[in-house]
């Protein structure tokens, strides 16, 4: 199980700086879905809890690639949940919300972080609670304008990820890592449950050029 120091260092040496969130992830696409994912280097992999049978494709999944991914759950909101995925497995708990108890139950379970902050204020007190890692939410709001003058006051070590409304655009992910974004979480511009496999994969490719040209 790796700890919050760890995954940065893993984090740092990671190929492409992408979280996917695979909301609505169904059984029958898990395995394709995440195995092409992961080939093409997209190793961290979110099921956000609102998915039908979350609990069941998260241990499918950790069953299949644990050794592979770093594999979790989203959208967790309460302590009791964040307990089911370290039980199942899970390293990484992301939330839309900061919650403390949350942050606290995940960090005492040695598993990664990430709780939603959309304030200077929420950002503070989630890395004084122990977050990993902060989850800018939604980034449709926090504009690379909005997300560096946010950073000048927070610390340079932290790991800040955009989320909500990133896309395969090389234009933007240039926009945010210039102005101190280090990761992103993708989420219905890489996977939606009406999509084929091959569709979900097409996407990451874009994404992946996206990056790389960016």
């Amino acid at each position: 199980m790796k700890n919050g120091t760890e995954f940065k260092v893993n984090w740092s040496n990671n190929k492409y700086p992408f979280i996917a969130i695979l909301r609505g992830l169904t059984v029958e696409h898990a395995i394709p879905v995440c195995r092409g994912l992961i080939n093409k280097g997209i190793k961290y992999i979110e099921v956000p809890l609102n998915t039908d049978y979350a609990y069941e494709v998260i241990e499918l999944l950790i069953k299949e690639f644990g050794n592979q991914a770093i594999i979790g759950a989203g959208t967790v909101l309460k302590t009791e949940q964040v307990q089911k995925i370290k039980d199942i497995g899970g390293e990484i708990i992301i939330s839309p919300n900061l919650n403390e108890d949350v942050v606290r139950k995940t960090k005492d379970l040695q598993m990664i972080s990430c709780p939603g902050v959309y304030t200077v204020t929420e950002a503070f007190n989630a890395i004084e609670y122990g977050a990993d890692i902060l989850k800018f939410y939604p980034a449709d709001m926090i504009t690379p304008k909005v997300l560096s003058a946010m950073l000048t006051v927070l610390p340079k070590t932290g790991l800040y990820f955009p989320v909500g409304g990133i896309s395969a655009d090389s234009n933007q992910l240039n926009a945010y890592i210039k102005s101190g974004a280090n990761g992103f979480g993708i989420g219905g511009s890489l996977y939606k449950p009406t999509m084929s496999v091959e569709e979900v994969l097409k996407n990451a490719d874009e994404l992946i050029d996206a990056w790389n040209n960016r």
